[in-house]
């Protein structure tokens, strides 16, 4: 965060669905095998909101933001922003700050299903807590507060309804703002000769496992693959994607892409646990001694692996709402 900008405590805004007793439930969070979980809601969300989690969560953000994107907070963006822009989904809210701090001009609202947002964030940003899964109402009734931008990042294990989600999406956003995607395909793959094919390594058979497990509960790990030609099939134009490839372990030559795989293994050593615990109970019924060998398996294998070529994609979609039978430039 930029030392020149003032801080602010942090804001819950209330566009009148939580009220003060039913707010409550937002912090009475859920205890599962010592980890905390979201209370308020469907309960759908099967990642937990705990410290662990969020710091894991963390360094994904500097492996997509900073190594990847090279602190890019946008592919679509554009250059003094001074719109409204909604971070759906935005967990301990690090991105929204750094858009906040990045557009001094811009104000920058985002939403999440827990308040893990950090006690002072810039002035120009703001919070929303609300269950989106659950949404069937626009966030913002009115149509002069609707966002210019939607940005959606590492949705892909909270979306169980892919095209009421993008129509939800297209309803809030202004006409002519745009939406943008930032989601890893959590399919392991190898490139031979610059051709992807899928990988048939030991580790594949974890992240099957994961799939499965999130495909009982209603979740598809699938959904990055189908991203742009949802959006063009929900009527957004000029509708881009982009591919990045994050290496797994510390087997690239460059250093740049060496330390993008290093902690990319580390996000994943530090987090499978999290990103197993409900999941493989709910879905695949689980005993918690079978998810702790389970995982445990699962990091055995991951570091036996650090010095094969495995790649995940990392793939950006952004397209623009029509206004008037036209595009806003």
């Amino acid at each position: 965060m930029t030392d020149d900008v003032a801080l602010a405590a942090v804001t819950y805004l209330d566009f009148d669905f939580p009220t003060a007793s039913l707010a409550s439930t937002f912090y009475d969070y859920a205890h599962e095998e010592g980890r905390t979980y979201h209370s308020y809601g469907s309960k759908k969300y099967m990642l937990p909101n705990d410290e662990s989690w969020q710091e894991i969560e963390g360094m994904l953000h500097h492996v997509l933001h900073t190594l990847i994107l090279q602190d890019k907070a946008l592919l679509g963006s554009v250059p003094d922003f001074d719109g409204r822009v909604l971070d759906v989904g935005t967990g301990t809210g690090i991105w929204a700050i750094e858009m906040a701090d990045d557009y001094h001009r811009a104000e920058v609202i985002g939403i999440d299903l827990s308040p893990i947002q950090p006690a002072w964030i810039p002035p120009n940003c703001k919070f929303i807590l609300d269950d989106i899964v659950e949404l069937s109402r626009l966030v913002f009734a009115s149509s002069d507060y609707n966002p210019d931008i939607v940005h959606c990042r590492n949705m892909t294990m909270a979306i169980y309804d892919w095209p009421e989600f993008v129509s939800w999406i297209k309803r809030e956003l202004r006409p002519g703002g745009s939406v943008e995607f930032q989601e890893v395909l959590w399919c392991p793959c190898i490139q031979d000769d610059g051709i992807i094919k899928p990988y048939t390594g030991p580790l594949v058979e974890f992240f099957q496992t994961l799939a499965r497990a999130f495909a009982a509960v209603g979740v598809s790990l699938d959904a990055p693959r189908f991203l742009k030609t949802g959006l063009e099939q929900a009527g957004f134009k000029d509708v881009v994607q982009t591919d990045f490839l994050i290496p797994l372990g510390t087997w690239p030559k460059d250093p740049k892409l060496k330390d993008i795989g290093l902690f990319f293994q580390l996000h994943l050593l530090n987090g499978i646990e999290s990103l197993s615990n409900r999941v493989l109970r709910r879905g695949l019924n689980y005993r918690p001694d079978e998810v702790a060998t389970w995982a445990a398996r699962f990091k055995e294998t991951l570091k036996k692996s650090g010095r094969e070529p495995i790649l995940f994609k990392f793939i950006v979609v952004h397209g623009r709402k029509l206004t008037h039978g036209r595009i806003v430039q």
